[in-house]
């Protein structure tokens, strides 16, 4: 993207964008990786386009046709194919790849000053799980949040 054309959408010089990086980066960093997190500098970006249009409409538009690439990968996808068609001819559901659920594993308390995070709205200590599967009840996705991880980036920030 040329200059004139990154400042229109950004607000910004292209040779400012480093320095307000770097001015911000270490706030932006997850301090895990466990969900291939959004980039520092695409946060930042992000946020730009966000305040430089006065909303998210334009910045969508924006974002269309790598929207579009990525349905085309899925489209391609043979796999992703079957599970929407096994899906709809179970509930008629259009383009559903997958059912979610989420529950909680119980768990000994895990003590200290943390441990009240794990407890949960019904009043025992427990990890949440989430879980994706198949038509053939076989799980294709899990996601086991740490929440002390969690707990902690947020109160740090």
């Amino acid at each position: 993207m040329d200059e004139n054309n990154f400042r229109k959408r950004f607000r910004l010089s292209r040779r400012c964008m480093p320095q307000v990086l770097q001015l911000i980066e270490d706030r932006l960093e997850f301090p895990f990786d466990t969900n291939n997190a959004v980039s520092p500098m695409n946060q930042l970006l992000i946020c730009l386009r966000y305040y430089s249009t006065g909303g998210h409409l334009q910045a969508v538009v924006d974002f269309a046709s790598t929207v579009k690439i990525l349905l085309n990968l899925v489209k391609k996808n043979d796999v992703m194919q079957q599970r929407h068609q096994d899906f709809f001819e179970i509930a008629s559901f259009p383009r559903v790849s997958g059912a979610i659920d989420y529950t909680h594993i119980k768990i000994q308390s895990p003590g200290g000053d943390d441990a009240d995070i794990f407890r949960n709205r019904k009043g025992y200590f427990s990890i949440n799980k989430q879980m994706v599967c198949n038509t053939d009840l076989r799980i294709i996705n899990v996601v086991a949040l740490r929440r002390i991880f969690i707990h902690n980036y947020f109160n740090n920030l």
